[in-house]
């Protein structure tokens, strides 16, 4: 499989990729001339703004915005400009496939054909060799859903990006360290399966492992969640005890009397005698220990809810422990099962 057109990818999952356009095929020339025409009206507006004897700022405000329309205008690429085009394509030769897109978008590259095809696929193979495999499927994903957009314009009819399959070794090695259900979690199965990089067996191999992996993830919930329904009693008495404590707290007098006071003080803005800066003092040092009043009374309440979920806690845990154990047996069994069939594969594929 060299290479996977549009029809043969998943018209889902093209719909939600994010297509980039940059400097696309609208009429730049028509852009162009509405750019400076507008720096020459900015101008011209400072040039009456300064015989007026309008402030200075007005005119500087003016003359910078002409200046930044003039030279957005002449930052725009005249891709139907066939000289320009010509030298664009000369560069591109010289450039990798990451500065061809950074420097023109992945739209304009299609749509002008800034490389021929097969330079497209030299320089798109020279880029992927340097990619992890997890990178490899995003660079796809993302080359081929421009080509897509490009090709409802009209263009790009002649380029095809090599598919991922023929990184499938990189893909072995990247995750030859990697148990299975880490595998099955970083991966699509369907793309995996799309681009023959897993054969029948292992990805028979990778759907019980997906469903492993669920019903594990189910398990936790739901024993978790009757912890939640067996000590809501507790939870409720705890919630109690800390809104109390906060309502106490918040509802000390010292608040009000510290507001009214730095409210005066703000108002006249005199000069207090030590008196008033005492006060301030005690008012704080009596929030300050309603603070730890409330800070205690929480704490008291915490400890009295752990003790009394205590029982359940641990039954709870050790229900999670033993999932936990059941799991890891299944997941190591068919992890053993899928290294074998790597091997197979990859035995067979040397044949």
């Amino acid at each position: 499989m060299a290479a996977i057109a549009e029809a043969d990818f998943d018209s889902d999952r093209l719909s939600a990729l994010s297509i980039e356009k940059k400097n696309g095929p609208t009429d730049v020339k028509t852009q162009k001339a509405a750019l400076y025409a507008l720096s020459a009206l900015s101008l011209f507006g400072a040039g009456v703004a300064s015989t007026a004897a309008i402030c200075s700022p007005v005119c500087a405000g003016l003359v910078l915005t002409s200046l930044f329309l003039a030279l957005y205008s002449h930052s725009l690429t005249d891709y139907t400009d066939p000289a320009t085009l010509a030298h664009i394509r000369t560069e591109a030769l010289n450039q990798s496939l990451t500065e061809i897109v950074q420097a023109h978008g992945w739209q304009n590259l299609f749509i002008y054909a800034l490389l021929d095809e097969e330079a497209f696929k030299t320089a798109y193979r020279e880029q992927a060799d340097t990619l992890s495999f997890e990178r490899v499927l995003v660079f796809y994903r993302e080359a081929l859903g421009n080509l897509v957009q490009a090709r409802r314009q009209g263009a790009g009819a002649d380029f095809l990006i090599p598919s991922p399959f023929e990184w499938k070794n990189r893909f072995y090695l990247d995750t030859e360290r990697l148990r299975i259900d880490l595998v099955a979690e970083r991966f699509s199965l369907s793309e995996l399966k799309a681009f023959e990089i897993l054969g029948t067996e292992e990805g028979a191999l990778f759907e019980e492992v997906k469903r492993e992996i669920a019903s594990y993830h189910d398990s936790n919930a739901a024993l978790q969640e009757q912890f939640a329904s067996r000590t809501a009693t507790e939870y409720s008495l705890l919630q109690s005890v800390i809104e109390a404590a906060e309502l106490v707290y918040a509802q000390h007098p010292a608040h009000r009397l510290l507001r009214q006071m730095r409210s005066y003080f703000c108002y006249h803005c005199g000069a207090f005698n030590h008196q008033y800066y005492s006060m301030i003092r005690d008012l704080e040092c009596s929030l300050l220990e309603a603070r730890e009043t409330r800070e205690r009374a929480i704490a008291a309440a915490h400890e009295q809810y752990r003790l009394a979920v205590l029982p359940v806690r641990r039954e709870i845990d050790a229900l999670i422990l033993a999932s936990k154990e059941q799991y890891e047996l299944k997941i190591s069994l068919l992890d053993q099962m899928y290294r074998a069939a790597i091997a197979e594969r990859l035995a067979n594929s040397r044949c």
